[in-house]
C-alpha cells in the first residue's frame, strides 16, 4: 500500500475520531448549549458543504482502494472476488462513517470550540460574495494541499524507512542481551 493511501485513510478516519473526542470531552459543557447554538453549528456545517466533503472522502478512499490495494493488475479470476470485497469495504464505511452518525459529533465539536456569535458571523461571511468564492474554490485548495503533502511525503518516506531500519537494528541488539522470554 502506498503512503498516500495510508494518509488518506488516516486523515479520513481522524476527522471522525477527532469530532468524537471533542464531543466526549465537552459532554458536560454541551448540556448548557442552547438549541440556537447547535442550530448555528448545523448552519455552518451546511454552508461548508460538510456532507459533500464526506461524500468526496468516500470517493477518494474508493479510488485509493481500487488503485493501491494491489500492486499488480488482478487476474480475470480474482477481479470478481476483489470487486466483492471492495463493495463490502465501501458499504462498511458508509454504515460506520455516515453523515447521520457524524453530524451530531461535528455539531458537538463546533459548539465546544466556537461561540454561537462566532458561528453566526462565520455563516454571514460564507453567505457573502467573498465567502461564496472561498467555498467555491475550497476543493481546489484542498487538492493543492493534498498534492503538496504527497510531494513532501515522497521525501519523508525514505527518511522514515531509514529511521525504522535503525530502530529495528537497535532493538535487535538489545534483544540479544535480554533473557530469551523477555519481549520488547
Amino acid at each position: 500500500m502506498s503512503l498516500t493511501f495510508i494518509i488518506t485513510i488516516i486523515l479520513s478516519l481522524n476527522i471522525v475520531a477527532s469530532a468524537k473526542e471533542h464531543g466526549d470531552a465537552a459532554e458536560k459543557q454541551l448540556q448548557t448549549i442552547t438549541n440556537s447554538h447547535r442550530k448555528a453549528a448545523e448552519d455552518l456545517l451546511e454552508l461548508n458543504n460538510a456532507e459533500s466533503v464526506l461524500t468526496a472522502t468516500y470517493e477518494t478512499v474508493e479510488k485509493a482502494i481500487a488503485n493501491k490495494i494491489l500492486p499488480i493488475e488482478p487476474s480475470d479470476e480474482s477481479k470478481p472476488i476483489i470487486n466483492k470485497y471492495v463493495k463490502i469495504i465501501k458499504q462498511a464505511m458508509k454504515e460506520e462513517v455516515c453523515w447521520e452518525k457524524m453530524k451530531p459529533h461535528l455539531v458537538d465539536a463546533y459548539v465546544s470550540v466556537y461561540s454561537e456569535k462566532i458561528m453566526k458571523q462565520a455563516a454571514r461571511f460564507y453567505r457573502s460574495e467573498a465567502g461564496k468564492k472561498m467555498l467555491q474554490h475550497q476543493p481546489e485548495i484542498t487538492n493543492a494541499s493534498a498534492a503538496i503533502i504527497k510531494n513532501m511525503s515522497k521525501k519523508l518516506l525514505p527518511r522514515l524507512q531509514v529511521i525504522q531500519y535503525d530502530m529495528a537494528k537497535e532493538l535487535q541488539e538489545i534483544k540479544k542481551t535480554l533473557p530469551e522470554k523477555t519481549s520488547l
